[in-house]
């Protein structure tokens, strides 16, 4: 009987530590250096155009239900999740920027046109 206990015990131990480790994954998803250089550096491939640099950013991006494509139109909305903020910064100034930036409201949204 005790090791039954024993048992439940260790496996409710453990299923918490798991879930506070995915949790804290979640939460903790910051941009590194290399990623947000990568969207700073990108450069304009006449062939490709910005089709790597949208698919890095969507990867990215925390919250994927507040990234949106639809092969047009690009939304983000940062939710104030400064880990996006970091990501909307590394883009200002970018050929990406200059091209296809159409609207920015405040609270973090904002919108790009990507022509074919």
């Amino acid at each position: 009987m005790i090791w039954k206990i024993l048992w439940w015990a260790t496996w409710i131990v453990l299923m918490y530590a798991l879930n506070k480790i995915a949790r804290r994954k979640q939460v903790d998803e910051y941009p590194t250096e290399e990623e947000l250089e990568f969207i700073k550096n990108y450069k304009f491939d006449a062939q490709r155009r910005f089709l790597p640099l949208i698919e890095h950013l969507q990867k990215l991006w925390h919250w994927s239900d507040y990234a949106k494509w639809d092969g047009k139109i690009l939304e983000f909305h940062t939710g104030g999740w400064s880990g996006n903020e970091d990501i909307i910064e590394a883009l200002e100034g970018t050929d990406f920027w200059l091209l296809c930036w159409k609207e920015s409201k405040r609270g973090g949204h904002y919108k790009f046109e990507v022509t074919r």
